[in-house]
């Protein structure tokens, strides 16, 4: 076969091809086989990666969880709601939530509320209003602080705990009711976690990469780029949630 003969041959084997390709692609042929195969493997890949970020999710809220129930169990409820406290018990409680906080460097502070709204106790510097001979006096919570709304801090007779997700402060509240020695609820504890905790705690178990985001929703996570958390508005993003 010639040279001119195999370009001819060459030349309508492309031919060919091509008029069989847009054929194919006019009939939907590839358009079926994108959406079938292509689009569901993509589907099932970032389905596998959210399962991945639920299950590390989950793990870093039990493990909160555990912690901060051990750490309940060695409080004096009764003497933390009483007006008075001796020298001893200071300086044990103080030393038990100083010990919290430096294992959790994610830990924002906490607080120990009644019914009325009134604080027993908190790590928190602003929320004390004077200090008494035995004690600290604290504030009594209002509306007006700003934050998720007072009754969503508390928590029913018959919850072990919950989880409360604020967006608006970026922060994530474990609510655990406390009970005295009599088995009478006195009111609610209150561990205030930073969104950078649970964000840390995703990227060193591999789930989340640097350059994601996390977005807080009262109902769940929003996983964005850094650069597109800071372009989209709170209204795109949560249009895109509901």
């Amino acid at each position: 076969m010639t040279n001119a003969q195999r370009i001819s041959v060459s030349l309508l084997v492309s031919i060919v091809l091509v008029t069989g390709f847009a054929y194919l692609a006019y009939s939907g042929l590839f358009e079926y086989i994108e959406t079938k195969f292509f689009n569901q493997r993509v589907t099932e890949f970032y389905l596998q990666r959210l399962e991945d970020k639920e299950r590390e999710v989950v793990k870093f809220h039990q493990r909160n969880l555990e912690h901060f129930s051990s750490v309940l169990a060695e409080v004096d409820v009764q003497k933390v709601f009483s007006p008075n406290w001796d020298k001893e018990y200071i300086f044990t409680h103080n030393n038990l939530f100083d010990s919290l906080s430096a294992e959790l460097p994610g830990l924002l502070y906490v607080r120990f509320i009644d019914q009325m709204n009134r604080i027993h106790y908190s790590t928190r510097d602003e929320d004390i209003e004077r200090q008494g001979q035995y004690r600290l006096i604290y504030k009594i919570l209002n509306e007006e602080d700003g934050g998720p709304s007072l009754t969503d801090l508390h928590i029913e007779n018959d919850t072990e705990w919950d989880i409360l997700i604020e967006e608006e402060s970026e922060q994530l509240i474990y609510k655990f009711p406390l009970f005295d020695g009599m088995e009478q609820k006195r009111g609610t504890a209150l561990f205030y976690l930073s969104k950078e905790s649970l964000e840390e705690h995703l990227v060193a178990s591999g789930v989340l990469r640097l350059e994601q985001g996390l977005n807080l929703f009262s109902n769940g996570y929003l996983f964005l780029s850094r650069q597109m958390t800071t372009d989209i508005s709170e209204q795109e993003k949560n249009a895109w949630w509901n």
